[in-house]
């Protein structure tokens, strides 16, 4: 591959399996559904403060860092699949 029209040839990107993506699409909505969640309804609700427990929220960034973390250990460099030309 040492001529610059090999080069455009060889794959750029990661391959994840169906399975994760879904999971990635799981783990978007919940995100999406706190943001929702914790976003004010009202003026009123906007000057009054959101009372969470710290670690409850820490658990939550904890869990969706460990599932990301799960699914970008399954991803592979697309040229690892690609059979090689010679």
């Amino acid at each position: 591959m040492n001529k610059p029209r090999d080069v455009a040839k060889a794959p750029h990107g990661y391959l994840l399996r169906e399975e994760s993506v879904e999971k990635l699409e799981q783990i978007r909505d919940q995100l999406l559904l706190m943001a929702r969640m914790v976003f004010a309804a009202t003026q009123a609700e906007e000057s009054e403060p959101l009372e969470i427990q710290r670690s409850m929220l820490g658990q939550c960034f904890e869990n969706f860092g460990l599932q990301l973390d799960e699914l970008l250990s399954t991803m592979e460099w697309a040229s690892l699949r690609m059979p090689r030309h010679r």
